[in-house]
């Protein structure tokens, strides 16, 4: 029989006799029994996936296998392996679309959403991201040097309530200025350093630096809060030499000249107007 194939008619024949046909249990038994652990070879699994393109079941088929799966319940075993072998499949955007478009107006009954709640209760979520001794002690070193969380959240990839969280449960406090930092800000505003390259150094917000030169500025008689925030009109705003050449440099891409200028457009372009 080996290569034989059946001829239309006889396929035919062979499905009317099979009509309505009623395998007995024993029966149903004995073909599974004889299926179990058989396997496709790639080739077959591609035939009967070539076979099946286009094909779709009609609405009659469908009412009759969803009337035929009502009530049944998968085992845990079977879920199982459900949930296996669906992690890491990639959907297409056709399926994606479909799925979309499937929920779209979809009211939940209340009962539904118990349901859902009952079987979230209890579920571990994701799994805490424990703090090793390293890390405990490079939190304390720079506590210790006075950096803000703002930069230990970069230093560390971690959160902002992950760092409280844990210096809290140390009994510790983010401290304010101390007196080096005061230093080196003086320092850095004297010598006209960028607003940037001082968020860079001293791991501090602009919020934290502007706040603590218009401080520094009411302690000390002097008037460097303008070189941090420039154009507030608190003060009259001061070009450097460097900064007039990037303009003149720049003077016709609006785009480079607010990337490396410390100035809102509205200032570069007064400036502009200002020396032409």
């Amino acid at each position: 029989m080996k290569g034989k194939k059946h001829t239309q008619e006889a396929k035919d024949k062979i499905s009317k006799a099979n009509k309505g046909r009623k395998m007995s249990e024993e029966h149903k038994e004995k073909i599974s029994k004889a299926n179990k652990g058989y396997k496709h070879t790639q080739e077959a699994k591609d035939k009967i996936s070539k076979s099946r393109e286009g094909f779709e079941h009609t609405q009659e088929t469908r009412d009759k296998m969803s009337k035929s799966h009502k009530g049944k319940k998968h085992t845990q075993e079977a879920k199982d392996k459900i949930g296996k072998a669906s992690r890491g499949r990639p959907k297409s955007l056709e399926t994606l679309d479909k799925m979309s478009k499937s929920q779209k107006g979809r009211i939940v009954s209340q009962e539904t959403r118990d349901k859902l709640s009952a079987s979230c209760k209890g579920r571990a979520g994701r799994p805490k991201r424990v703090w090793t001794a390293e890390e405990e002690s490079e939190l304390e070193q720079y506590v210790l040097q006075g950096i803000s969380i703002t930069a230990i959240m970069k230093k560390m990839n971690r959160s902002h309530k992950q760092i409280s969280l844990k210096l809290k449960e140390q009994g510790r406090v983010i401290t304010g200025w101390t007196q080096e930092m005061d230093a080196k800000l003086l320092q850095l505003v004297q010598n006209e350093t960028g607003l940037k390259d001082i968020v860079d150094i001293l791991g501090v917000t602009t919020f934290r630096i502007k706040n603590r030169v218009k401080d520094l500025d009411d302690i000390n008689g002097t008037d460097l809060f303008d070189r941090v925030n420039p154009g507030q009109g608190r003060y009259k705003i001061i070009w450097t030499e460097e900064q007039l050449l990037i303009l003149n440099q720049y003077a016709d891409n609006n785009a480079e000249l607010v990337k490396r200028l410390p100035f809102c457009i509205t200032t570069i372009r007064n400036k502009l107007e200002e020396i032409s």
